[in-house]
């Protein structure tokens, strides 16, 4: 996928550009929020490096609101959305546009130097903090990291059930950014009542508020009974982790699967032996599972046995 340019929400487009074209009016966003509304100094913004990153524009109905910048090395900075077109998400858009281009250029890693106010946008997206809080250009800041899987982390298929589909769904689910729905009738033991599973669910929660996890079964009595570490999550959490009960539904079937935000899936067909797949970068079949797992949880419900505390 070469993405030169993505529709976010009705006009609003976010794409890369040259420098080289584009220095005029992305100069103009960075000096009306980082010097005009911040109070950073000009020759702060302006470094002299420009030449030598990757730069993206936010536009709405062909009007510039927005702008980032990548440097070859990993390093994103100068994200800035026009005062009056924040809190709508573009920066968001623009921030997962960026990620996805890092990841076509085969980077392992991004980092940043984040706003202290901003820390939690970030945070949402992936990143984690390093460091203690620190000054730049008078505004408190800390550094920020997320490692991005690549090119070298491509399509599989014949996975085979349980292994390795426990090691690549545990994969999948650390790298989630904001969310991971997991269909598995009887959320088998042996693939997800671990520690790991565990601590990637709590990581992905800990990014931010709006994280969520959605896990639809089947079945509810052997993870009741015999106790499970995502039941004891989704009852410690159970504003950001939901477990549902899927009833009889022409739909239900034996398959498996977790998907990971809008991008990454790892899937066990129906069928007993049948091989399945790993697509850790294909927004088309995660939308299309994504699609199918919507639909199946608007048909579920919430069991009491799953909420109940134990005493």
């Amino acid at each position: 996928m070469n993405q030169e340019s993505k529709r976010l929400e009705g006009r609003v487009v976010v794409k890369s550009v040259p420098w080289i074209t584009h220095k005029q009016v992305l100069d103009s966003i960075r000096t009306s929020v980082f010097v005009n509304e911040q109070g950073v100094a000009a020759e702060i913004v302006t470094d002299g490096t420009d030449k030598d990153c990757f730069h993206f524009l936010l536009e709405d109905d062909g009007y510039p609101i927005g702008c980032g910048r990548l440097q070859a090395s990993g390093k994103i900075e100068r994200m800035a959305v026009l005062l009056g077109h924040r809190n709508r998400g573009l920066g968001a858009g623009l921030l997962d546009f960026i990620i996805e281009f890092a990841r076509e250029k085969q980077l392992e890693s991004l980092y940043l130097h984040a706003q202290l106010a901003a820390r939690s946008y970030y945070e949402r997206a992936g990143f984690a903090i390093e460091g203690e809080v620190f000054s730049e250009a008078g505004i408190d800041h800390v550094a920020m990291r997320m490692e991005i899987s690549t090119a070298t982390d491509s399509f599989i298929s014949g996975v085979t059930y349980p292994h390795p589909f426990a090691e690549l769904s545990l994969k999948i689910a650390g790298n989630a950014r904001r969310s991971l729905r997991i269909y598995s009738p009887k959320l088998d033991h042996e693939i997800f009542d671990n520690d790991e599973w565990s601590a990637a669910i709590s990581g992905l929660i800990r990014r931010g508020r709006e994280a969520k996890v959605k896990i639809l079964i089947c079945n509810a009595n052997a993870i009741v009974s015999r106790g499970h570490r995502l039941l004891n999550i989704a009852r410690r959490l159970s504003s950001s982790v939901t477990i549902q009960r899927l009833d009889q539904h022409p739909e239900v079937t034996d398959e498996c699967y977790v998907l990971r935000d809008l991008d990454g899936i790892v899937y066990k067909p129906d069928e007993p032996g049948r091989p399945g797949f790993y697509e850790p970068d294909s927004r088309a079949s995660c939308l299309h599972f994504i699609e199918k797992f919507d639909l199946l949880w608007e048909q579920s419900v919430a069991d009491p046995e799953l909420r109940q505390l134990s005493l």
